[in-house]
């Protein structure tokens, strides 16, 4: 298949704080392998004041798993499946720390114009519980070419 131009956007929210909602919006690319999902886009980030930095990122996923790769000035390796406990390390510029995601739950809805994947989880850091989230992907394939 060959990739198709999407819309993603991504809206975390810490469930304890609805207030602290984020939600990011991409334009990437879209293909299915071998039965898994696959988009892939570029995230650009600045703090203020501070020179942009970038990270290419790819979400892999089916009905039972979503992993999600960032290479670049933030490099990770996000792994959910449901009932499950996956550890990696996060890299920034500014440290590196051990991560530890908690699944509750993983819903991935098809449909004709895209693909809504829900993820509920707890993320830990430095072995410390950081928050309870949901995670909201959208994927709408009718993205302007």
């Amino acid at each position: 298949m060959n990739p198709e131009q999407v819309t993603i956007t991504i809206v975390s929210t810490p469930t304890e704080q609805k207030e602290a909602k984020i939600e990011t919006s991409y334009t990437g690319l879209y293909r299915k392998v071998s039965n898994k999902h696959v988009i892939s886009y570029e995230e650009a980030f600045a703090a203020d004041g501070e020179a942009p930095m970038t990270s290419k990122n790819i979400i892999r996923f089916n009905q039972n798993m979503v992993h999600i790769s960032k290479k670049g000035d933030v490099t990770s390796q996000m792994h959910f499946e449901k009932d499950s406990r996956h550890e990696g390390i996060y890299q920034t510029p500014f440290g590196t720390f051990a991560t530890a995601i908690d699944t509750h739950d993983l819903l991935v809805e098809e449909t004709a114009s895209g693909i809504r994947i829900v993820l509920l989880y707890t993320l830990h850091m430095n072995h410390a519980k950081v928050s309870k989230n949901e995670m909201i992907i959208s994927i709408d394939h009718n993205a302007e070419s």
